[in-house]
């Protein structure tokens, strides 16, 4: 399968791999359970700032790379992708999820 062309209404351009494989997929959720508690109850207590840790390591996952108006190339591609706009970094985020998750594949 080839990777994919995404292009934002900003006028960025990314490449994204077209799936991630299980071994992405842990790496991804694993985000949420490293530093949560057990609470006698059973249910995990969350630690404040794991969505934006499991959202980073998504698009450090499946963005290959960023081109458009004044994209820094010594940036991580993680830091490219937060630095764009917030329309197009949104528009981004919703097509690396769509990337992501398997449920919205069904």
């Amino acid at each position: 399968m080839e990777n994919a062309t995404y292009k934002t209404t900003g006028g960025y351009t990314l490449t994204l791999k077209p799936f991630i494989t299980g071994k992405d997929k842990r790496y991804i959720t694993d985000s949420f359970l490293e530093g949560a508690e057990i609470m006698e109850s059973g249910k995990f207590k969350m630690i404040p700032g794991k969505l934006h840790i499991a959202e980073d390591r998504a698009i450090e996952t499946v963005v290959i790379s960023v081109d458009g108006p004044s994209i820094d190339k010594t940036l991580s591609i993680v830091e490219q992708v937060t630095s764009l706009p917030l329309n197009d970094f949104e528009e981004v985020i919703k097509a690396v999820n769509g990337i992501t998750d398997s449920k919205k594949k069904e």
